[in-house]
């Protein structure tokens, strides 16, 4: 793909999905970026990295509660954001967002930052071959 579309494309995407609100629509937004984030090639992903992890990152952490007949619940739009934020291209910048988290006077923010920090090592133990620093464990350190 030429790189000037590539660039439009995401310049287009950041722009259309920056502040949505809906739920449905915020999921669909993580859905896609993951597909996006793992389909282009990180050379052609490096001028947005930062801009497409802040965008992203100002929906953790989620403090959504659904109003009644929604159909998006608060731990989809938490599981999908955490499958997008960890993903290898954001590891320069999700260590210290998740560190700023810790400082926050939310409990919520705190161990929402400690089970994102976990799964992100946790990737990156299995990626090497090991179990990482959660022994393998999905949602977070010392969860069953």
């Amino acid at each position: 793909i030429n790189a000037e579309y590539t660039k439009s494309f995401l310049e287009a995407f950041l722009v259309s999905v920056d502040g949505e609100r809906d739920p449905a629509f915020v999921l669909e937004v993580f859905v896609m970026s993951k597909s996006i984030l793992t389909s282009f090639s990180a050379a052609s992903l490096s001028d947005f990295t930062e801009e497409y992890f802040m965008t992203l990152s100002n929906y953790f952490p989620v403090l959504f509660n659904p109003p009644p007949r929604c159909t998006v619940t608060k731990e989809q739009l938490k599981d999908t954001l955490t499958e997008v934020l960890v993903l290898p291209i954001f590891h320069e910048v999700c260590i210290p967002f998740v560190l700023s988290k810790l400082s926050s006077p939310a409990e919520v923010a705190k161990v929402d930052s400690l089970a994102l920090l976990c799964e992100m090592l946790s990737g990156v133990g299995r990626q090497r071959g090991g179990g990482g620093c959660c022994g393998g464990n999905k949602g977070g350190c010392g969860g069953s």
